[in-house]
């Protein structure tokens, strides 16, 4: 267990790739604004909230829960666009769009975007 949050920033910031890809998560993480923040790409788990804040600001990828393979190809592919100034250049505009989004001053305005169009559904 890492001991506290400094230690944790820490290590993530250590960090070329951030993994996230939790098995039967549904809700968000504050790990994507750590992500976002320190710049970092980010793998998480498909089909689910995270997945789709990673694609849609263009953090990382999202890969199967619990596949190996899918694990290995998106920190290949990851370490790739690293290299490529035009994926960098959008991966940093997301981060920058992420971070201003999802501030603490934006909490009630996401919290309802989130829970709204799920009660709409029922």
């Amino acid at each position: 267990r890492i001991p506290s949050d400094a230690a944790f920033d820490h290590l993530a910031a250590a960090t070329d790739i951030l993994y996230a890809s939790y098995r039967s998560f549904k809700q968000s993480s504050g790990f994507l604004a750590k992500c976002a923040h320190l710049k970092r790409p980010i793998i998480v788990s498909e089909g689910e909230i995270m997945a789709r804040r990673v694609q849609s600001f263009h953090l990382g990828k999202a890969i199967p829960e619990g596949d190996p393979v899918s694990t290995i190809a998106a920190i290949h592919t990851l370490s790739q666009d690293l290299k490529d100034p035009v994926w960098v250049r959008q991966f940093s505009e997301g981060c920058e769009r992420y971070a201003q989004q999802h501030s603490s001053s934006n909490f009630v305005d996401i919290l309802l975007s989130d829970i709204l169009p799920a009660s709409a559904a029922l």
